[in-house]
C-alpha cells in the first residue's frame, strides 16, 4: 500500500492542521467520552438494487477522441485537488492525462493545469481547504492548500457541518460547496461481514465493525440495519468506546484503507459493556468482525484475509453515493471559467471512458499513477466490477463504479424537465440519518443543501452545449410489467380524509419521506392500499366500498409521486393494488388498531 501524501511542513501548515484535526476529532470522539449514549434504532431506507438491464452509457452517440499524451502541458491556470482512490472519478482522471495535466488532454484544451494527489483522510482535506482559504484572504494562494476535493455525497452533511464552521472563520464566502458530480459508486462501497448475517441479520447484534463513522460506507451499514431485524430494525451504538450486545458497534478509524487493515490484522479491544445507554460495570473482549470500506479496501480484505462477504453495497443501494466535486465558494466565483472548464473536461472524459475501451485503459493507468498503487488493469477491472474467490475460496463481488457526464449532472441536479434534485434528496436523507444517530455531535444539524450546493456551473454548461441528450442513467420500465422478485417492503401510515382519497394536511411530511426513500432507486414500485373494517351497509357492500377506497388511496400516492418527478416516477414503474380491509395487521376493535390497518404497503422489486 502506498504511503498517503501529507501536507507540507511549516508553521502555518501545522497550525491549520491542528485546527482541523482538533475540530474533526473533537466531534468524532465526543460521544465516546460521555460514558455512554443509548443505542439508536437504525432508520429504514428503501434503496434496492440497480437492475443489470439498466446501463448508464452514451457510447453509441459519442465520437472517440485521441488519447492524451504523457507529456506535461505545463501551462494554463494552476489548480490543485486531492481525492480518495475512487473509480467514480475516472472521467476526470482521463481528462487530465496524468497526475499533472498533459498535452493533448481535455483539461489542457480548457487551459487548466491541474495537479491531482491522493488523500485518504478527510480531516487533512479540510486542513488543505482551510489553508487555501487563508491564503486567498491574505492575497496569495498557499502551496499547502488545494482548490478542490472529492467526497461521497451521502457522507458530506456531517463533514460539511464541521469543515464550514472552520472555513467561515476565514471569510464569509469561503465555505466548501458542491459544484458537480463526477460519477457514482455502484458496488465498490460496501458493508462486509460474516456470511451468517445475510441469512439471519439478528446475528449482527454485538458485532464490532471497523470504519469511518458518519461517512458513506457507514451509511451503507446503517441503511442495511434499518431494513432488517424486525419492525424496529437493528440498533446502532453511537458511542465508539463502548460495546452494546444488542447493537452495531464501531471501531472508529480515520480512513477507509485503515478500516480494512484493522480486520486483516485481527484487532481486538476490551470495552465497557452498555445497555440502553448505561454502563453495566462489565467489560467485554471484542474483535473486529466486519468492515465498511471501498476499493481497494474491499479487495485488500478479500485477498489478504477473506472470510467476509458483501452484506450490502452501492450495487443494492444504487442511488446512494455520488462522487461530489467540492470547491471553495470564494475562489469558485472568482474563477467561474476555470470551474466550468474543469467540469466540462471531466464530463467529456466520462463519455470517452464509456465509449472507448482504450480510453478506459488509459484512465486505469492514470489512476495507478495518481493513487500510487497497483497498475492500470487493476483499476479498470474494479471500475467494471469483478466477482472472484477471496483468500478462503469464497466468491465475493468487488468494485463497481460509473462516471457522469453533463447530461447526467443536469438530471441529478433536477435541471431537466420532469426531474428531481437527486443530490439534494440523497444529501438530506443521509444527513437526517447522521443527526438521528449522533444528535450530540450535530446539535446544529447539518448545513441545508441550498447553502452548500451551487448548480449554476452545470446549468450554464448545459445552456452552452450545442445539443443536449437525455441522461441515460434514468429508469426505464415496460408497460404492463408486474413484479416477480421482491427486494424490500415497508408499511407507511399516510393520513387521508375520512372516507376519502384526499390527503390530510399532516400527510405531506410522510409523503416527502416516502419520496426520499424511493427516488434514488430504479426498481418497480408496488403500492398496496389497506383500510380498517369500518363502513356502512352489509358486509359485502362495506368490503366492496373499502376495497375501492384502498385502491383510490394507493393511486393517490402514485399520482403524488409522479407529480414530484415524472422522470423518476413514470406511470409504468407502478403496480397499484387495493386490498381493502382483508389484510389487517392489528385488531379493528380499537382506535389504535384501526389506525395501524389504514396504511399503504410499498414493495420494491423487479
Amino acid at each position: 500500500m502506498a504511503t498517503v501524501k501529507r501536507i507540507k511542513s511549516g508553521p502555518v501548515a501545522l497550525v491549520l492542521i491542528g485546527l482541523a484535526l482538533v475540530g474533526f476529532f473533537g466531534i468524532k470522539y465526543y460521544v465516546g467520552k460521555t460514558g455512554g449514549q443509548q443505542a439508536i434504532v437504525a432508520t429504514k431506507v428503501a434503496l434496492p438494487a440497480l437492475p443489470d438491464t439498466l446501463k448508464s452509457s452514451s457510447a453509441s452517440t459519442v465520437q472517440q477522441l485521441p488519447l492524451p499524451t504523457t507529456t506535461p502541458a505545463a501551462k494554463g491556470t494552476k489548480v490543485r485537488m486531492t481525492a480518495w482512490a475512487w473509480n467514480a472519478q475516472m472521467g476526470l482522471l482521463l481528462a487530465n492525462g496524468g497526475v499533472d495535466t498533459t498535452q493533448g488532454s481535455l483539461m489542457a484544451a480548457h487551459n487548466i493545469d491541474l495537479h491531482i494527489a491522493r488523500e485518504n483522510d478527510t480531516s487533512k482535506m479540510e486542513a488543505q481547504l482551510v489553508a487555501m482559504a487563508t491564503g486567498m484572504k491574505g492575497g496569495t494562494e498557499s502551496s499547502d492548500g488545494v482548490h478542490f476535493i472529492t467526497l461521497m455525497g451521502d457522507g458530506t452533511p456531517s463533514w460539511l457541518a464541521g469543515a464550514n464552521e472552520h472555513l467561515k472563520k476565514v471569510c464569509d464566502d469561503c465555505i466548501a460547496e458542491v459544484v458537480g458530480v463526477l460519477g457514482y459508486s455502484r458496488g465498490e462501497d460496501k458493508f462486509m461481514g460474516d456470511p451468517k448475517w445475510l441469512k439471519n441479520p439478528d446475528l449482527v447484534r454485538g458485532a464490532l465493525i471497523s470504519g469511518v463513522p458518519r461517512d458513506g460506507d457507514w451509511d451503507t451499514a446503517l441503511k442495511w440495519a434499518g431494513d432488517n431485524g424486525g419492525p424496529d430494525g437493528i440498533l446502532n451504538n453511537p458511542d465508539e468506546k463502548t460495546w452494546d450486545p444488542d447493537a452495531l458497534n464501531w471501531l472508529a478509524v480515520d480512513d477507509y484503507i485503515d478500516a480494512a487493515r484493522k480486520y486483516i490484522a485481527g484487532v481486538c479491544e476490551d470495552r465497557p459493556v452498555v445497555h440502553a445507554g448505561h454502563r453495566t460495570g462489565q467489560t467485554q473482549h471484542v474483535c473486529v468482525s466486519g468492515v465498511v470500506t471501498w476499493t481497494p479496501g474491499d479487495v485488500d480484505v478479500a485477498m489478504q484475509k477473506g472470510g467476509l462477504v458483501t452484506i450490502a453495497s452501492t450495487k443494492e443501494y444504487s442511488g446512494q453515493m455520488p462522487c461530489a466535486l467540492i470547491g471553495i465558494r470564494h475562489w469558485d466565483r472568482a474563477h467561474r471559467d476555470v470551474v466550468e472548464g474543469l467540469l466540462q473536461a471531466a464530463f467529456d472524459g466520462a463519455d470517452q471512458v464509456r465509449a472507448n475501451p482504450a480510453a478506459l485503459d488509459r484512465g486505469g493507468e492514470i489512476s495507478a499513477a495518481v493513487y500510487q498503487e497497483e497498475k492500470g488493469p487493476y483499476w479498470v477491472k474494479y471500475f467494471k466490477g469483478s466477482t472472484e474467490p477471496d483468500k478462503t475460496g469464497v466468491p465475493i463481488s468487488l468494485g463497481g463504479s460509473s462516471v457522469s457526464d453533463l447530461a447526467d449532472d443536469v438530471e441529478v441536479f433536477g435541471l431537466a424537465a420532469g426531474s428531481d434534485n437527486l443530490f439534494a434528496d440523497t444529501y438530506t436523507s443521509f444527513g437526517d440519518i447522521q443527526v438521528r444517530n449522533y444528535p450530540k455531535l450535530l446539535p446544529k444539524k447539518y448545513p441545508p443543501v441550498g447553502d452548500i450546493l451551487d448548480t449554476s456551473y452545470v446549468q450554464d454548461l448545459s445552456k452552452k452545449a450545442p445539443t443536449m441528450r437525455a441522461s441515460t442513467d434514468v429508469p426505464v420500465f415496460q408497460a404492463g410489467a408486474t413484479m416477480t422478485q421482491k427486494v424490500s417492503e415497508k408499511s407507511w401510515k399516510i393520513n387521508f380524509e375520512t372516507g376519502s382519497a384526499s390527503f390530510t394536511p399532516d400527510a405531506q411530511k410522510t409523503l416527502t419521506a416516502l419520496k426520499l426513500d424511493l427516488i434514488t432507486t430504479k426498481l418497480m414500485i408496488k403500492l398496496d392500499g389497506h383500510t380498517d373494517n369500518t363502513g356502512q351497509g352489509s358486509d359485502e357492500a362495506r368490503k366492496s366500498m373499502n376495497k375501492n377506497l384502498s385502491l383510490q388511496r394507493a393511486n393517490a400516492v402514485k399520482n403524488w409521486l409522479m407529480q414530484q418527478s415524472s422522470v423518476r416516477f413514470p406511470a409504468d414503474r407502478f403496480e397499484v393494488v387495493g386490498s381493502g380491509e382483508d389484510e389487517a395487521i392489528a385488531t379493528n376493535s380499537t382506535d389504535s388498531g384501526r389506525s395501524m390497518n389504514r396504511r399503504v404497503d410499498v414493495t420494491m422489486g423487479q
